[in-house]
């Protein structure tokens, strides 16, 4: 059953899987629902590596953040402005095209002249000042940035927020195809993770594909050590009620 928050069942042991699991990998420090470093996004789960190559001179190593998603709406929501996006950007050069073919046709002298057969020269139709087309090119730009780095998942990678990004999900919710292409992907095995009435374990994950390292600036690690150290502090306070 869903939280007074809003967060289910499974959500919440998603993140405890995620947090036992990032735990067994040597992340020392793991925090739930931290605000990810340049950028508006909160981390379900953060973590960061705590490495000391030389005695007493400790170095923080390799951060982590873990996207939850126990439904495929839920999924969805992060993912799919992107191919909304390609339909819709498919749609407007197509009116584009027809719109250029149009205006050739009654301004021939608008022609640009960089075909070899001048009735398939394309139009500069700019130069008409149509507020039609003006209005699809400028959303054909618009559309053109969205697609190229504007979803969430994209975001936290472009601006190098960790240095690795894993999607947590439940078995079936989605293809290891649609993962994008530098996050890895961690999943359960099994899939009833709220059955009604019960208080089910912390699920072990399986990690089905590795991420890509994306390196991420010293300053980055340590400012999302900061914000894991303070949302420990936070939720440690909240609990006994401070």
């Amino acid at each position: 059953m869903p939280t007074a928050a809003g967060e289910s069942a499974a959500h919440r042991l998603l993140k405890r899987a995620a947090l036992h699991w990032a735990r067994e990998q040597g992340y020392r420090a793991i925090g739930l629902e931290v605000r990810v470093p340049q950028s508006p996004y909160r981390a379900d789960v953060a973590a960061c590596r705590l490495d000391r190559p030389v005695p007493h001179q400790p170095e923080i190593g390799l951060s982590a953040v873990f996207e939850i998603k126990q439904s495929r709406p839920d999924y969805l929501h992060d993912s799919r402005p992107e191919a909304a996006n390609l339909t819709r950007l498919a749609d407007l050069h197509r009116r584009r095209e027809r719109l250029e073919r149009l205006v050739g046709v009654h301004y021939p002298h608008l022609r640009r002249g960089d075909s070899l057969f001048p009735e398939y020269d394309a139009a500069d139709v700019a130069a008409v000042g149509h507020e039609g087309y003006r209005r699809v090119v400028a959303e054909i730009r618009r559309l053109e940035s969205a697609v190229h780095g504007r979803t969430k998942f994209a975001r936290l990678v472009r601006y190098r927020c960790a240095d690795l990004f894993y999607l947590v999900v439940r078995p079936g919710i989605v293809d290891p195809a649609e993962v994008p292409l530098d996050w890895g992907l961690l999943t359960t095995e099994i899939d009833h993770l709220d059955p009604p009435g019960e208080t089910p374990g912390v699920p072990a994950l399986r990690l089905i594909r590795q991420p890509r390292l994306i390196d991420a600036a010293p300053a980055q690690r340590l400012e999302l050590l900061h914000r894991i150290a303070a949302s420990g502090t936070s939720r440690l306070l909240r609990d006994a009620g401070g």
